[in-house]
């Protein structure tokens, strides 16, 4: 046991004496993330759509809640003065409009988070197409993200800010072919 610990001791040491000097020589950067997704155009963009394709149906929907609600408060008042066949169709129609409400609220629920998961997607598509140019403009080796200590001149999160301006609204692949 000590002849194999003898003979591997000496190749460690002589493999982390060659690499040594590799490392010094890696170059690192660093970004911020949350700066990134709070202060990239393409956020803002995307935010800005999706309020334009969503709003409207949402309104809509707080409209009909609302007019059921008013319409169900309206039942409980009268319930007591109205004849047995009313009580029961009113009954009847406040439960099927209940009912076509929930279903439109659970499919505008799924639609909008499908949408933005899709718009959240295309921004972190920028965002990483934007790292990679600038880490292969400035010759990084390694690029961290949110580290818990960097200096300040490793943080490359300026520069990918400016990258993701000058992208504009363009797809991360465009941008892509674009520089081939």
């Amino acid at each position: 046991m000590r002849t194999v610990f003898a003979a591997v001791l000496p190749l460690t040491l002589l493999a982390a004496a060659l690499s040594a000097p590799a490392a010094a020589q890696t170059k690192i950067g660093v970004i911020s993330a949350p700066v990134l997704l709070r202060d990239a155009p393409q956020v803002q963009a995307a935010g800005a759509k999706f309020k334009a394709e969503f709003q409207r149906r949402e309104d809509e929907l707080k409209a009909e809640a609302k007019k059921l609600e008013d319409d169900a408060n309206r039942f409980r008042r009268e319930a007591d003065t109205m004849s047995p066949q009313q009580r029961t169709s009113t009954q009847n129609d406040l439960n099927t409009r209940k009912t076509n409400f929930d279903e439109k609220q659970r499919t505008f629920a799924e639609q909008a988070q499908a949408r933005n998961n899709e718009l959240q997607g295309d921004i972190l598509d920028k965002i990483n197409q934007a790292i990679a140019d600038v880490a292969k403009e400035k010759g990084l080796d390694l690029v961290v993200k949110d580290p818990a200590f960097a200096n300040q001149a490793l943080d490359i999160t300026p520069d990918v800010l400016k990258k993701l301006a000058a992208m504009g609204d363009k797809p991360a692949a465009d941008a892509k072919k674009k520089k081939k």
